[in-house]
């Protein structure tokens, strides 16, 4: 009996832990500080992102309603940057090229909508981002 009750709390100890870990997660791709806006690109009419080996640079961006944002890699992999939610892409699913990209080209999307995006890499949904449209 005694074995059952402890293989019992050793499953809901994991699923507490696996349940935190995804809020956490979860926080992190959908909050945005003002300080973690590495680059500010409002007033461009276009800007670049690049999926390197450590993740997206820059990862936090502030831009206008209206600019393109051109996304590469130097990963040598093909990539897929889209909206969250992984693997939906509903937050935002204009945002979503719906296939991945040779590692050799480029692809761009002009942000229309004003509001807080975050993104993932659809291949590899560690890597993530947000852009910030004003």
């Amino acid at each position: 009996m005694n074995r059952q009750i402890a293989e019992k709390a050793w499953v809901i100890g994991i699923i507490a832990v696996a349940g935190i870990a995804g809020l956490l997660w979860w926080h992190n791709i959908r909050t945005i500080d003002a300080k973690q806006v590495a680059v500010d690109e409002r007033g461009r009419s276009d800007v670049s992102i690049v999926l390197t080996e450590a993740g997206f640079e820059p990862r936090y961006i502030r831009i206008n309603s209206g600019t393109a944002v051109t996304f590469s890699t130097t990963n040598h992999k093909p990539f897929w940057p889209a909206s969250n939610l992984h693997p939906s892409h509903g937050i935002y699913p204009e945002f979503d090229p719906r296939k991945p990209i040779d590692p050799y080209d480029k692809w761009s999307f002009t942000f229309n909508k004003t509001g807080t995006w975050g993104f993932h890499d659809h291949v590899r949904s560690y890597f993530n981002g947000v852009i910030y449209v004003e």
